[in-house]
């Protein structure tokens, strides 16, 4: 169906009836136009559509899934970039697009698409994609892993604007008071003694908000559709606790399926011991093994497709409940409407358009055509997914042991995450000490009590004052972070350094009498074991005549082009210095750029340039003798 079919689609769906000229109105064609695609859809749907005097009806809506309305035409500016963005990634270069073609199925005109063409040409360049347009025709040009960085980026930064916030569901959700909701959670964690971080907290509001919004609306789960398993584990006495209250308030009821759906929600999120640790069988006992696969299914698509990690337990658990609930809507005609759609459409319009595609290969694997209220759902969990993968990766991730005194724990964990501007996550308090060893994946634990740091060894101890945070204090976090982030930017680096780097590209004992002597020798090694063509020694020369890329007591040579066939380092001490033009150099680096990896280059020439100007550091790399060594002391000295 085309897309002018499409749009009459949904218009009939809209309105009763609604006249040609009406519908040729919409669409900016004429009377005509509306007669051949209403007889093009009742050739391939008969006596889908009738007429009479007053217009056009559908006959068979049941022909027609709601899904038809998330194939809404882009309306701004933003929403053509990303729909544009989406079909250049999606289409081999080789086929190139038409620019009167797209204006024609988005109904604009053809300098509209051009001048939206421009703004994906600055937007793609720093990924080393390029925007090639020739003519009426343009195509992206690029590789398949560029094209699914860009993505996977673009969608960090959407992410990062704050994907579930409070107010801003309040205002949607007028009749269901967000807060209440937060209070009672944690007012119930509180008297258990379970904790749970701000980011996490947001996301079980919203799952909790959707499932009060839905039942208030009717859509409740038949309580013998599936057979709840065991529920003698703790976090079943809370779901049931956070339900009792909420029904009492709200005025509904939470039945068995539900309890047990929040139930491992707050599993999922909130543990004694380890925010990470959930039994998968815990959650499939639960939603089944078709829902468990399904879900595995579209996280390595999401994956294979847009670059986007989703592999965490957290968000496994939290999107099995969600699609096991969703399949169960649809198995009951009964999906939910969401009042957020066109706030979100807005917002995170590539967020929402990967929704659009799980919606699709949801609808390849079980023939479930989702509605765009559905899909904005489906934007909720993957958009707060990114977001909160993101402020795991960058902040610091910690437990609070704070013994016997739960409450205190709470309020310092809170003033902890302020003064350090959230850039300490406190995922855990504790407040017996044995439970500390059954901590995994946590970089620093802060106690209000001296500890033995030996014991811990997976992470760091900080000891902090136990009623409120000290100058001290706050200034040993401060530096505690700083240092983290400094080492961890030093992994990254050395990380990097090795994927570019070899110990076949690695001399320590160079010896030459002329500049143009060491120059022909690298490039000649560099051509030898793979790495360019004759072309890059021409490109090395034209590079030196210049400018000089001697920088004091060494030297970066390279080409302007980007054209290696591999990308690589050559590094080379020399035993003694060398004369290159004005300087003596010491240590020599010709470096070797595919043109995939011109971010890499971007990324690392600073650094390697940072380390070097400082002569007291080239002494340093000077007493290296191996490629290990080298390498090292290059991460170490960033």
């Amino acid at each position: 169906m085309t897309a002018n079919q499409e749009k009459i689609i949904q218009l009939l769906r809209k309105h009763r009836r609604i006249t040609a000229a009406a519908l040729a109105q919409e669409l900016k064609v004429s009377d005509r136009s509306i007669r051949n695609y209403i007889a093009q859809i009742c050739t391939e749907y008969p006596d889908a559509v009738h007429s009479d005097r007053h217009g056009y009806h559908l006959n068979k809506p049941e022909l027609f899934s709601a899904g038809y309305e998330y194939q809404d035409i882009p309306q701004s500016m933003e929403e053509r970039t990303v729909f544009l963005l989406n079909l250049l990634i999606s289409t081999d270069e080789n086929v190139p697009l038409n620019i009167f073609d797209i204006s024609e199925e988005i109904y604009v005109s053809a300098s509209t698409v051009r001048n939206d063409l421009k703004k994906i040409r600055a937007l793609v360049s720093p990924y080393d994609l390029k925007l090639v347009l020739h003519g009426d025709s343009f195509y992206l040009q690029g590789t398949e892993k560029k094209r699914r960085q860009l993505i996977s980026s673009l969608v960090e930064k959407e992410s990062r604007i704050g994907f579930i916030n409070l107010t801003f569901l309040q205002q949607y959700y007028r009749d269901i008071d967000v807060f209440f909701i937060k209070d009672t959670i944690l007012s119930i964690f509180n008297s258990h003694e379970y904790f749970i971080n701000d980011y996490s907290l947001n996301s079980l509001i919203t799952h909790v908000l959707i499932a009060i919004d839905r039942i208030k609306k009717g859509n409740i789960f038949n309580a013998c559709a599936q057979n709840i398993p065991q529920t003698d584990f703790k976090e079943y006495v809370l779901a049931q606790e956070i339900s009792h209250t909420l029904s009492e308030h709200f005025q509904l009821t939470y039945n068995g399926n539900e309890i047990y759906d929040l139930a491992l929600l707050i599993k999922s999120r909130t543990s004694a011991f380890d925010y990470q640790k959930i039994e998968y069988t815990d959650i499939e006992n639960f939603v089944g093994e078709r829902c468990c696969k399904l879900v595995n299914f579209l996280i390595k698509e999401i994956h294979a497709r847009y670059a986007i990690h989703l592999e965490q337990p957290e968000f496994f658990v939290r999107f099995a409940l969600h699609i096991h609930n969703l399949l169960i809507r649809a198995e009951n005609h009964s999906f939910t409407k969401n009042p957020l759609v066109d706030e979100i459409k807005k917002t995170y319009p590539l967020i929402f358009d990967i929704s659009v595609t799980t919606a699709s290969l949801i609808r390849q694997e079980t023939g479930i055509l989702l509605n765009t209220d559905e899909i904005a759902y489906l934007a909720f969990h993957l958009g707060s997914a990114v977001e909160l993968q993101e402020k795991f990766l960058t902040a610091v991730n910690a437990v609070l042991y704070c013994p016997r005194y739960y409450d205190m724990g709470i309020k310092l964990a809170a003033n902890i995450e302020k003064a350090l501007n959230g850039q300490i996550l406190i995922t855990n308090i504790i407040t017996n000490e044995e439970d500390l060893l059954k901590i995994s994946q946590i970089d620093l634990i802060l106690s209000t009590i001296s500890i033995f740091e030996n014991i811990y060894s997976a992470a760091e101890v900080i000891t902090i004052h136990m009623l409120s945070l000290t100058e001290k204090d706050i200034a040993a976090l401060k530096s505690f972070t700083e240092d983290f982030h400094q080492k961890k930017a030093q992994k990254n680096f050395y990380d990097l350094l090795c994927g570019i780097t070899s110990s076949e590209l690695f001399d320590s004992s160079g010896s030459f009498c002329t500049k143009t002597e060491c120059l022909d020798y690298m490039c000649n090694v560099l051509f030898e074991k793979g790495y360019v063509n004759h072309d890059f020694h021409v490109g090395i020369l034209e590079r030196e005549a210049l400018s000089s890329t001697a920088l004091g007591n060494f030297a970066i040579p390279h080409a302007l082009k980007m054209n290696a066939d591999k990308t690589g380092i050559y590094i080379m001490i020399l035993r003694k210095p060398l004369l290159w033009d004005e300087h003596e150099v010491s240590i020599i680096l010709m470096m070797c750029f595919n043109q995939n990896d011109r971010k890499i280059f971007n990324e690392i020439f600073d650094k390697i340039a940072a380390i070097f100007i400082v002569p007291a550091k080239v002494d340093q790399l000077l007493t290296c003798k191996t490629y290990n060594e080298f390498i090292a002391m290059m991460a170490q000295l960033l």
